[in-house]
């Protein structure tokens, strides 16, 4: 920020003032009004700081939510270890469907390695139950192909809309209590 002289010499120099912020006029700016231009520069400049400073402030809670996210992680793969270890490494609802139901999308499955990919498959969303987030009995192992059909409300055989009755069947089956 310039001391009122420094503004003033840059104007007399330069003939216009700092960040060109304001119009030049064809008569040269008297004392006074050179005051009153610098009080306006001054505002503008502690706005431009309080700006800058609350640039600076979110980058920096940025970085500290990095490493929160970070640390949560961490408690993720803990977490996926644990199901991991639980399920066996493998997609809890494969394991479970016949062989005529896998027959149904071994192709579309198997075509895709993204969607062969093992997920870490939230029962009760993270969303309505963040405090259940990493409890290892609400995560199932499954394909990706089978996670997002489901995440979606989708059959995940048929890829066909489910009603929520349907979509908490594919989960008992997952899920392993399903009576039959």
């Amino acid at each position: 920020m310039l001391s009122f002289e420094e503004f003033k010499e840059f104007y007399d120099v330069k003939g216009y003032l700092p960040d060109n912020i304001y119009c030049t006029r064809n008569k040269r700016l008297n004392e006074k009004q050179l005051k009153t231009k610098y009080k306006k520069y001054l505002k503008l400049e502690v706005k431009k700081q309080e700006k800058f400073r609350e640039a600076l402030e979110k980058e920096l809670n940025k970085d500290i939510e990095k490493e929160i996210e970070k640390a949560k992680d961490k408690e993720w793969e803990k977490v996926l270890k644990d199901v991991w270890i639980r399920d066996k490494g493998e997609c809890q609802l494969w394991s479970k469907l016949t062989e005529s139901e896998k027959e149904l999308v071994r192709k579309d499955i198997f075509m895709n390695k993204y969607l062969y990919t093992l997920d870490g498959a939230h029962f009760l969303s993270r969303a309505r139950y963040p405090n259940l987030k990493y409890e290892v009995s609400n995560v199932y192992l499954l394909y990706r192909f089978f996670h997002e059909r489901l995440d979606n409300m989708r059959d995940p055989l048929t890829n066909e809309k489910i009603n929520k009755e349907k979509w908490i069947y594919w989960w008992k089956r997952i899920i392993n209590r399903l009576k039959r």
